[in-house]
C-alpha cells in the first residue's frame, strides 16, 4: 500500500488524514497536536509533497500528488533537460507544484508556517559488530539476512561480479541472470564467479522498444534508457517467480575524482595522467591545475573506457558541452542552456550541504524514482549498513593515478582481484544504451521521419525543427553519435501527443 499524508491547520491544532505507513528508518516522523515534520535520513523510496493553501501532501507515488494533464503544464526547460539528460535541481520533479525530499531535507508545519530545510545527514548508524566494516563486509551481511527467493542481475561488470562475490562470501548461491542490452545474437565474454556462470536471457531490447505504446498516462515522462534496463529485469523477476537484486549505486559509491586523489609533490602526476599527457594540448602541470578547477577533467578507468563528460562533476555536464539535439532551434538552446547553468548552480550548493556520500547517489536515486521498478527490485548500495560502511571511504580508498590512468572503484577492484576475478566488463551502462537506440533508429527511421513530417509537439513549442532532425536520422554517422537525445526526444514527443 502506497503512503499517503494530508496536514492541515484548524484553529487549535493540526489534522491528520491519509493512509499507508510511513517508512522506518529511511525517514523520521514527528507529530504532535501543534507541529509536525517528516525527514528523509538516507536514500529509499523517493517522497514527494506538494504545498498549496497551508496544506501538505505527502506521498511515495508521484501520481498521487498530480493535478490534471501535466502534459499541458511541463515546462519547456524540463523536457530538454531530460532529452539531453541534464540533472534536475536536486528536489525537482516534471510535475509543477510538486517537489522532491531530498536526502538530509526536512518538511515542517508548526504555529509559525511551513518550512523546508536541508542540513547534512548522518550516515546511518553502525553497530559494534560493523564498526569500520569494509564495503565488502557490509554487503555481505546485507545478502547473509536477505532471505527469500531472488536473483542477482549479472551484467559481467564491475558492481555486479562484486555483488556475486559477496553473495557467495554470505553462503548463498542466487541465480544469476544475464540479459544481454546490445543484441540477443551478441554473447559477451562474462566472468566467471568461483566456477558459476550466469543464465542468459535473450530479450531484444529493439523489439521491445517498437513494441512498447506510450499512452500519454505514464506518471513520469518516458524516457527508454531508463525505463528498458529496469523493466526487463522486472518482468525477469517475475518470470522466475523472485525479486531481483541489482548493484545499481554501488560504483557511484565508490567514485572518487581528481580534486581528491594524491596527485604527487606538486601535482607532477597530472603530466602522466590522462587527458593530462604532457605530449598532448595541457604541456605543463600549472595547465593542468587551471583545467581541473574548471571541473572539465575527467578519468576512464581504462584506455577502452568510453569518454565520460559527466564523471569529473557529479553527473552535471559543464557549460558548454551539452551534446545537443540535432535540429535544436534557437529557442531550444537558450532554454536549455539557462536550465543546465540553473541546475548546475543549485546541484553544486545542495552536494556541499548535504556532503560527499549522498552527492555520489543524487543521479542515481533520480534514476530509480524516473524508472519506477522498486517494488520488485533490491538495491543494496541504499541499505543503511552498506551506506555507513562507504562513509569510511577516504578519497585516496575509491580511486588513484596509476600507470597514466586515473582508475576509480578501488574497493570494488581489490576484493576481485583478492579472489582472483578479472578482467570484468568495462563498457558502461551509457553505451549499451546509445547502442540500442542507433539499433532502433537505424531500423525504424522512415516511419519516426514520416511521423515527425506530420506533426510534433516539441516543434509547436518552438524547441526543435522537425526538418533538420529529420536530416540526422538520415545520415547514419549523426543518428549514432546523437541516438540517446533522439530517441528521448522522439519518446517524449510521442508522449505529448498521446
Amino acid at each position: 500500500m502506497s503512503m499517503y499524508l494530508r496536514i492541515h491547520r484548524a484553529p487549535s491544532r493540526l489534522v491528520y488524514s491519509g493512509a499507508g505507513a510511513v517508512p522506518q528508518g529511511q525517514l523520521r516522523l514527528e507529530q504532535t497536536e501543534q507541529s509536525w515534520a517528516l525527514t528523509c535520513r538516507w536514500p529509499g523510496h523517493a517522497v514527494f509533497y506538494r504545498i498549496d493553501n497551508g496544506v501538505i501532501e505527502c506521498s511515495d507515488e508521484l501520481a498521487r500528488l498530480t493535478r490534471g494533464d501535466v502534459r499541458a503544464t511541463v515546462a519547456d526547460a524540463t523536457l530538454l533537460s531530460l532529452i539531453h539528460g541534464v540533472p534536475f535541481p536536486p528536489d525537482a520533479t516534471h510535475v509543477p507544484g510538486v517537489r522532491r525530499l531530498v536526502v538530509g531535507g526536512t518538511l515542517r508545519m508548526d504555529p509559525g508556517g511551513i518550512v523546508v530545510t536541508v542540513a547534512k545527514p548522518d550516515p546511518p548508524a553502525q553497530r559494534a559488530s560493523q564498526v569500520q566494516a569494509k564495503l565488502a563486509d557490509a554487503i555481505t551481511e546485507w545478502f547473509a539476512t536477505l532471505g527469500g527467493d531472488w536473483a542477482l542481475a549479472f551484467s559481467g561488470g564491475l558492481a555486479s561480479t562484486f555483488m556475486a562475490v559477496c553473495a557467495i562470501n554470505a553462503g548463498v548461491c542466487p541465480p544469476l541472470v544475464h540479459v544481454p542490452l546490445a543484441s540477443p545474437l551478441y554473447q559477451p565474454e562474462l566472468p566467471s564467479v568461483h566456477g558459476r556462470t550466469a543464465m542468459v536471457i535473450c530479450q531484444d531490447l529493439v523489439d521491445e522498444i517498437a513494441a512498447h505504446h506510450i499512452t500519454g498516462t505514464e506518471a513520469a515522462p518516458p524516457l527508454p534508457d531508463v525505463y528498458f534496463p529496469s523493466q526487463v529485469l522486472r518482468r525477469v523477476g517475475l518470470e522466475l517467480d523472485r525479486g531481483i537484486v541489482t548493484g545499481v549505486g554501488l560504483e557511484s559509491l565508490t567514485t572518487g575524482d581528481l580534486h581528491n586523489v594524491n596527485l604527487g609533490p606538486r601535482s607532477h602526476r597530472l603530466r602522466s595522467c590522462e587527458p593530462f599527457h604532457h605530449s598532448g594540448r595541457l604541456r605543463t602541470i600549472g595547465h593542468a591545475r587551471r583545467i581541473l578547477r574548471r571541473d572539465l577533467s575527467t578519468g576512464s578507468s581504462t584506455p577502452a573506457a568510453e569518454h565520460n563528460p559527466l564523471a569529473a562533476t557529479g553527473g552535471q555536464p559543464p557549460v558548454g558541452s551539452i551534446h545537443e539535439l540535432p535540429g535544436l532551434t534557437g529557442r531550444g538552446r537558450a532554454c536549455l542552456g539557462s536550465a543546465s547553468l540553473a541546475s548546475r548552480a543549485m546541484l553544486t550548493e545542495h552536494r556541499v550541504r548535504i556532503g560527499p556520500l549522498y552527492a555520489r547517489l543524487e543521479e542515481t536515486i533520480r534514476q530509480l524514482w524516473l524508472s519506477d521498478s522498486a517494488a520488485s527490485m533490491y538495491y543494496p548500495a541504499l541499505a543503511p549498513g552498506v551506506l555507513a560502511a562507504a562513509a569510511t571511504l577516504s578519497p585516496s580508498e575509491m580511486g588513484k593515478i596509476d600507470d597514466g590512468l586515473f582508475v576509480n572503484h578501488l574497493p570494488l577492484r581489490a576484493e576481485l582481484s583478492r579472489h582472483g576475478i578479472g578482467p570484468v566488463r568495462e563498457s558502461p551502462g551509457s553505451f549499451w544504451a546509445r547502442l540500442v537506440a542507433a539499433r532502433y533508429l537505424l531500423r525504424e527511421r522512415r516511419k519516426i521521419v514520416a511521423e515527425l513530417s506530420r506533426s510534433s509537439a516539441l516543434a509547436e513549442r518552438g524547441l526543435i525543427d522537425p526538418a533538420a532532425l529529420s536530416a540526422a536520422l538520415a545520415d547514419g554517422m549523426v543518428l549514432t553519435e546523437y541516438a540517446l537525445p533522439i530517441l528521448r526526444a522522439v519518446w517524449l514527443d510521442r508522449w505529448l501527443r498521446s
